[in-house]
């Protein structure tokens, strides 16, 4: 938001839940700590 500048509206398309699922998961990287939990536990 600019203050100096007009609040403009802009149509943009509906995105099936397809598309954006096929986004996300695009984008995901490894969560390299999430493994090490999951592999070695907490504390051990």
């Amino acid at each position: 938001i600019q203050p100096t500048q007009p609040t403009r509206e802009i149509s943009l398309p509906r995105r099936s839940l397809r598309d954006c699922l096929s986004e996300d998961l695009r984008r995901l990287d490894p969560d390299d700590l999430f493994g090490k939990v999951i592999t070695q536990g907490f504390g051990k």
